[in-house]
C-alpha cells in the first residue's frame, strides 16, 4: 500500500512502467475486492488483464461484451449490462446489470464506482492518446476513478488507431502506461446467405433518402447496408459502425456534412485505418450515442439489428372468444 500511495503522489504525468513493475502496484490496491473497468468488445487490454490476474487475487471485473478469455476464478466476479461471448458460461460469478448502456456512468458516480480503470489505447499524440476503437462507457470510467483516486492504466498500442471526439484523453488522465505492439482482432466474416440478402433488400425498402440508420451486428445488418448503396443524404448515429458504413461513406451514400457518430468500431484492419484521424468519424461516449431522447430527436431513424434468440417458452394460445 505504501508503494502504491507513493506512486499516485507523483503521478501527475502517464509513466510508462514494466509489467513487473505494473503487477507490483496493482498488488498493492488497498481495496480487498476491487472494481476494474476493462475495454471491452474487440479493444480488450489483454497484457493488463494478464498483469491483474497475476497481481490480485479477488476482484471484480466490468467489461461491455467481454470476449474470451476472461479469468475463470471463482475469485473473479465478471460484471456487465451487455453479456459478451466471453461472459455467457460464467454461470454464478455473473453478475448481470439490466439497465440501458446510456445510464452505465450514473452506476459508475454512485452504487458501482471503479477502483481500476484499464484502458486499450493509441500511441501519445500532441499530448493525447485516443481509445480508438472503443469509447463507449469508458470516459465516465475514467471520470468516475480519478474523482475517487483511482489508478487509470493504459496499454498503449501503435496499431490502435487515432480516433477524433470524447475518447481523446490528456495524457495527465493516465497514471500508468505499457507499451504493446500488437494487431487489433476482426471479427469472423461469414459467407453470403441467400435468405439473409432477401431480408436485407425487405429492410431496405423502408429506408429513404435522408434517413439516420443505426446498425447492429450481424449478417442482416452488413447486407441492409450494402443493399443502400443507391441511398443518398444518410446520416450514421450508431452506437456501432462497421465496415459497411465505411463503404457507403465511399459511394457517396453518406450526407458529407453530418458526421458519422458512433460509440465503437467493429470490424477489418481496412476499417481501423480508415478512421484514423478521420475528421469523419466521431467517436462518442454512451451519455449521449446511447441517449434516447438524441436518438429519437433524428428524422427517419430507422434500426437494424438481430437477436441471438428468441424464447417462445411463455407463448400462450390464443383464447377462444
Amino acid at each position: 500500500m505504501t508503494r502504491l500511495r507513493r506512486a499516485r503522489n507523483v503521478m501527475y504525468a502517464m509513466r510508462i512502467v514494466c509489467e513487473r513493475e505494473l503487477e507490483e502496484i496493482l498488488g498493492a490496491l488497498p481495496a480487498p475486492e476491487p472494481r476494474v473497468v476493462a475495454s471491452g468488445n474487440l479493444a480488450t487490454p489483454r497484457a493488463l488483464l494478464d498483469s491483474l490476474e497475476a497481481a490480485v487475487e479477488r476482484y471484480r471485473l466490468f467489461m461491455l461484451a467481454a470476449r474470451a478469455p476472461l479469468p475463470a476464478r471463482e475469485d473473479v466476479i465478471l460484471e456487465t449490462p451487455f453479456v459478451g461471448p466471453g461472459m455467457r458460461g460464467a454461470g454464478e460469478r455473473l453478475d448481470y446489470l439490466p439497465m440501458r448502456l446510456s445510464l452505465v456512468p450514473r452506476l459508475f458516480a454512485t452504487m458501482r464506482p471503479p477502483d481500476v480503470v484499464l484502458l486499450h489505447t493509441s500511441t501519445p499524440r500532441r499530448g493525447k492518446v485516443s481509445l480508438g476503437i472503443e469509447v463507449n462507457i469508458l470516459v465516465a470510467a475514467v471520470e468516475a476513478v480519478r474523482a475517487r483516486g483511482g489508478l487509470v492504466v493504459a496499454q498503449l498500442n501503435p496499431r490502435m488507431p487515432y480516433t477524433l471526439g470524447d475518447g481523446e484523453l490528456a495524457e495527465d488522465l493516465i497514471d500508468l502506461a505499457i507499451e504493446v505492439d500488437e494487431q487489433l482482432p476482426s471479427p469472423a466474416v461469414s459467407p453470403a446467405h441467400g435468405d439473409t440478402d432477401r431480408i436485407a433488400e425487405l429492410v431496405a425498402e423502408l429506408v429513404q433518402d435522408g434517413s439516420t440508420l443505426q446498425m447492429g451486428i450481424g449478417q442482416v445488418p452488413d447486407a441492409t447496408l450494402r443493399a443502400l448503396a443507391d441511398r443518398r443524404e444518410l446520416a450514421i448515429w450508431s452506437e456501432m459502425v462497421s465496415d459497411g458504413v465505411m463503404r457507403l461513406d465511399r459511394l457517396g451514400a453518406l450526407a458529407p456534412e453530418r458526421p458519422i457518430v458512433c460509440s465503437f468500431l467493429f470490424g477489418s484492419p481496412e476499417l481501423y485505418s480508415w478512421v484514423d484521424e478521420n475528421p469523419r468519424v466521431r467517436m462518442t461516449r454512451t451519455e449521449i450515442a446511447n441517449d434516447p431522447s438524441r436518438i429519437a430527436a433524428h428524422s427517419a431513424m430507422v434500426s437494424v439489428n438481430t437477436a441471438l434468440q428468441v424464447d417462445l417458452s411463455q407463448t400462450r394460445p390464443a383464447q377462444a372468444t
